[in-house]
């Protein structure tokens, strides 16, 4: 079940990482502490008389916290902080092997923070879910979630922080009058792998299981464990749309049917979550990666708006400036956040993981995203005094990310798309993707397993109509004062009186089936174009182009790939501008039904000897030759052979036509696909932010916002503090001097050692 992941394309090769490694770790030894700070094991009562604090900041101990540690100072804050605290356990995990003899759980926590004396109601509060540490041995994310819950409880560092960016003129601590937030903590058995008694055992699958163990859990002295008990990466274990690896098993373990069941059944007013997560080393601090599902403008703009105001609030946050002002070429230095699709940050994507399941319909439907925090994975991951100021970072990228989605979910985001006086028809896709129509049961582990009942087809029907994208788009659409037009029409609808009431028509892809043998129909549109119309193919509309004779009739063709994508020639032309420098992902392949591991998703493309003149080449695709993956991992995508790439694959492009023009895009609507195992049901569409945003830009529209954003509210419950323009960058309290600070010297030594005994691999 566990594997090793490559990272994303580097700045700097593996060879010269080696080498940076090398050298890193002779500075080992030469690099002095320059603090002394307090034995392991300073936290809870100890660390509360000497600093003020139960969970001390980073820069005062030299530890981590452990499990039991963590336990007792949950229970302490409850006891102190009635009300504000509130510890509420979920079910038991599958346990670790006792040298003692017998097997050890433990407890799957939540905790909840609010104000108890909050005029409105606990039950009409908004909730925001934060899942910290899934992989025992990514520490940061529960790192910075214990200093958190215990900020909140006392009224001090991130509490006091002031709101911002319009939210309201209070401090952070106010909008506990009005949220619940929720700390889940989903993988006690990797975390209290570090505990003396169990840092030598093994980690062992159940004999009736075909579940492999992981062997960085299961061998010789181990400390904080990716999996739990059982061998089970516990990300991999939602029941989410789409394709489905079927070695995974959702919903298998104790802790996931703990949790997951009880957030479903407890909190009905989710807004927002997120799933933090660390990766050994990027060139950013922290990564943020959007999730895959079928969202509509609202969805999806409220988790890019998140993610773009994260970026800007780590971009600028003073406590990374001895980070940002580093040199070490593809280490660190520079900016310390950047977003994009999962693809596009860490190179793979993969099914069952937790943050799309809190985004896709089928799940908690909220917006929100992942994050990757570096330099975990490291050997010593306990105790250790060098690491602390990498903690000191994570526990800081923490609180700006809480920060993050509490500013921007107090604010309703109101989003339209102005269509800017166009009048633009579809084309409808009568193509609809259901298990009603199946001739074989479901079967496999989702048939079997009856704690995903809630979820698989077998007792849940599922439609999956890539119409859908237009209808759920349409709502979103204005001119001025009035609706935007956007009309479906049928066939029958194709005439030149019908066509010339619109300035653009967009075929998406299977709806090119409902007129491609009719010559007449396809020689109107082709005279509307002509005559100055403005025409959109997508996916396998672009046969299009051949039936009606613009490029030849072998010129469009189809290949397979990782995702749905394009490689863009020039960013800064005004039909590509300003879609992402990292962004190249299109459509999301898994919750269409398509499997990564078979390279199944369509690209359609124009040979670009078949274009006429004057074309525009905006992006490519590759054409992998055959047997170029023989040997490499599956979430090595699309190889390329050696030297130069072939560019001539053209998926993205506009054509002349007499007054009028063609715009295509090869990868964005395909068909859903039932070929691969997808016990949880298809979603209609999965195009990513960079998708939509293309389509926006070929259809001459643009994504505008309401101003100012209403306040939220809930149930009639409204929360409406005094609005004003407020900075845009939050620091926490600086509880240790600068000159405390371990720095970048030890930072550079506790890199190395991850360096030369990784080589550069992080895992989600």
């Amino acid at each position: 079940m566990s594997q090793v992941y490559c990272t994303k394309t580097s700045k700097v090769g593996t060879s010269r990482h080696i080498a940076l490694g090398i050298v890193l770790l002779f500075l080992i030894g030469l690099v002095p502490s320059t603090t002394a700070l307090p034995t392991p094991g300073f936290n809870g009562e100890a660390s509360d008389a000497v600093v003020g604090r139960i969970f001390p900041e980073a820069l005062q101990t030299n530890d981590y916290i452990g499990f039991f540690e963590a336990l007792d100072g949950i229970n302490l804050l409850e006891e102190r902080f009635p009300g504000w605290v509130t510890y509420r356990e979920t079910g038991q995990s599958y346990g670790l092997n006792n040298p003692a003899g017998g097997r050890d759980t433990f407890p799957v926590m939540i905790v909840e923070v609010t104000n108890p004396d909050s005029p409105i109601a606990y039950d009409d509060k908004v909730q925001l879910l934060f899942m910290l540490s899934i992989h025992g041995n990514e520490k940061g994310g529960r790192e910075g979630g214990l200093r958190i819950i215990e900020d909140f409880a006392r009224g001090m560092g991130m509490a006091q922080w002031t709101q911002q960016n319009g939210a309201g003129n209070g401090t952070m601590r106010d909008y506990l009058d009005f949220m619940t937030l929720i700390f889940l903590f989903p993988n006690p058995d990797g975390w209290a792998h570090d505990e003396p008694q169990y840092l030598t055992g093994t980690v062992e699958a159940d004999p009736s299981s075909t579940v492999p163990v992981d062997p960085k859990c299961g061998n010789g002295v181990v400390f904080y464990c990716r999996t739990n008990g059982r061998a089970v990466d516990l990300n991999r274990e939602v029941p989410t749309t789409g394709w489905y690896h079927e070695p995974y098993s959702a919903l298998s373990e104790p802790e996931s049917q703990a949790f997951a069941n009880f957030v479903i059944e407890n909190y009905k007013n989710l807004v927002a979550a997120t799933d933090i997560h660390g990766m050994l080393w990027d060139d950013h601090y922290v990564l943020t990666l959007m999730p895959a599902g079928q969202a509509d403008p609202h969805k999806m703009t409220q988790s890019t708006r998140m993610a773009e105001l994260l970026k800007e609030r780590l971009n600028t946050d003073p406590e990374f400036s001895e980070y940002r002002a580093a040199e070490v070429p593809g280490a660190w230095g520079g900016d310390v956040n950047d977003w994009g699709t999962v693809w596009d940050t860490i190179s793979y994507t993969d099914s069952g993981f937790n943050g799309d399941w809190f985004f896709q319909n089928n799940g908690l439907d909220v917006p929100g995203y992942d994050i990757e925090l570096a330099y975990n994975h490291i050997t010593f991951d306990s105790q250790y005094e060098l690491g602390a100021y990498f903690n000191h970072l994570h526990i800081q990228s923490t609180r700006q990310i809480i920060g993050t989605f509490m500013d921007a979910m107090a604010q309703d985001l109101q989003v339209a798309i102005d269509v800017k006086g166009t009048k633009t028809a579809v084309l409808a896709n009568p193509v609809v993707v259901t298990n009603t129509d199946d001739t074989e049961p479901l079967g496999g582990w989702a048939a079997e397993n009856p704690f995903d009942d809630a979820w698989d087809y077998a007792n849940n029907d599922f439609y999956a109509a890539p119409q859908d994208y237009w209808t759920e788009l349409k709502p979103y659409l204005k001119d001025e004062d009035a609706p935007g037009v956007l009309d479906e029409l049928n066939p029958v609808d194709i005439t030149a009186k019908k066509l010339a009431r619109y300035s653009s028509l967009v075929i998406p892809g299977s709806a090119i089936q409902t007129i491609e043998n009719d010559t007449a129909k396809i020689q109107v549109i082709y005279d509307w174009v002509q005559a100055g119309g403005h025409l959109v193919l997508t996916d396998s509309a672009l046969k299009y182009l051949a039936k009606a004779g613009v490029t030849g009739e072998d010129g469009v063709d189809v290949v397979n790939l990782y995702a749905g994508y394009s490689n863009f020639f020039d960013r800064s032309h005004p039909l590509v501008s300003p879609i992402r420098g990292i962004a190249r992902q299109l459509y999301e392949p898994v919750p269409l039904g398509f499997s990564v591991r078979s390279n199944a998703a369509p690209n359609w493309f124009v040979e670009e000897s078949a274009l006429p003149e004057g074309s525009t080449k905006l992006g490519w695709v590759p054409i992998p030759q055959s047997g170029d993956d023989d040997g490499l991992p599956w979430f090595v995508p699309d190889p390329e052979p050696p030297g130069a790439p072939d560019t001539s694959n053209i998926n993205v492009g506009e054509i002349p036509l007499g007054e009028g023009r063609i715009r295509f895009i090869g990868s964005l609507l395909p068909d859903p696909s039932e070929e691969f195992y997808h016990p949880y049901g298809l979603d209609s569409y999965a195009t990513t932010y960079s998708g939509n945003h293309l389509m926006r830009l070929f259809l001459d529209w643009e994504q505008v916002f309401e101003a100012p954003p209403a306040l939220v509210t809930l149930k009639g419950v409204s929360y409406t503090p005094p609005q004003s323009v407020l900075p845009n960058s939050a620091g926490g309290d600086k509880e240790v001097d600068e000159k405390e600070s371990p720095g970048i010297a030890p930072l550079t030594a506790l890199l190395a050692l991850g360096a030369a005994v990784f080589l550069a691999r992080k895992r989600r």
